[in-house]
């Protein structure tokens, strides 16, 4: 029995020699390719989603910060911070804990901050932010200014090339006479229809396409003391009011054109560092005089 078993071990042996030895068959199978592809596209996957689950945490630790601070200062843009964070998709029990660790904080700590600068092409750019600690606020814009080799100007620098305004966004159904409206109410000093690439109301412009009927939206343009009772005004005529703010508008008489085609980089510099502040930690909102037309 043992012999025979031998002799079994020594056919396999020979038999494996042989297989080593053969010449390798014509046709062969990889799977070196697939694999290699299939790896790529889920690190690629994976790649985008940290990349949009970063970006998603960054704008919900915006809000909170914003939030935080405009309950502890009890801004009246408080309400408008979070619908546009709602908006936004930041969960509702995020925008709770901030209220919540707002009003456990005891005495209101913080402010509202201008920074004035001048951006690639001559256009001038007038920073706000709400803070809790000056000092990392300014080093924050100023950082941002510093990397597209410009600098912050003092107080007052290019404050002349705005008018403080109020604005009331407005959304009104395709059937509506929203220039008689208007017209009607007083302290409306000026309107427009909000374009779709207009970064400032963005979220209210998704939304409104979600909704039957499509309304346009309108910026209604007052002066900063009458926003609150032209709003008011603009609700009683029945039209619906998506937000109100107290900003600035550049002069016409100021405004930089960077549309020309031999400016075409400055004005794509310029909207670089819009965007670097815009999303930069306690910045609440950015104004250029770039021509818009």
């Amino acid at each position: 029995m043992m012999q025979s078993g031998y002799k079994m071990s020594m056919c396999v042996c020979r038999a494996a020699r042989r297989c080593a030895n053969a010449a390798p068959l014509s046709r062969g199978f990889s799977t070196t390719s697939l694999a290699l592809s299939g790896h790529n596209k889920w690190s690629t996957i994976k790649h985008d989603k940290m990349k949009n689950d970063s970006a998603r945490n960054k704008v919900i630790n915006k809000y909170v910060g914003q939030i935080t601070v405009a309950a502890k200062l009890r801004d009246p843009r408080l309400q408008s911070l979070i619908d546009s964070a709602m908006r936004d998709n930041v969960p509702k029990k995020v925008i709770d804990n901030a209220l919540q660790k707002a009003a456990g904080s005891g005495e209101a700590e913080g402010s509202t901050n201008i920074y004035e600068g001048m951006g690639p092409g001559g256009v001038a750019v007038v920073v706000e932010a709400q803070t809790d600690n000056r000092n990392r606020t300014v080093a924050l814009v100023r950082a941002q200014f510093t990397k597209a080799g410009h600098n912050l100007l003092p107080m007052g620098g290019c404050m002349h090339y705005f008018d403080r305004v109020g604005r009331v966004l407005v959304a009104a159904g395709p059937d509506t006479d929203v220039f008689d409206v208007l017209l009607g109410i007083d302290g409306v000093t000026d309107f427009s229809e909000v374009q779709e690439d207009d970064g400032a109301a963005e979220g209210a412009i998704a939304e409104s396409q979600d909704e039957e009927g499509s309304p346009q939206l309108y910026t209604v343009l007052t002066a900063p003391t009458q926003t609150n009772s032209v709003a008011l005004a603009i609700q009683d005529a029945g039209l619906e009011v998506r937000d109100t703010a107290i900003g600035y508008e550049p002069k016409a008489s100021t405004a930089v054109d960077l549309a020309a085609a031999p400016l075409a980089d400055t004005r794509t510099a310029l909207h670089r560092l819009v965007a670097a502040l815009e999303a930069t930690d306690d910045v609440t909102a950015v104004y250029t005089n770039e021509a818009t037309n």
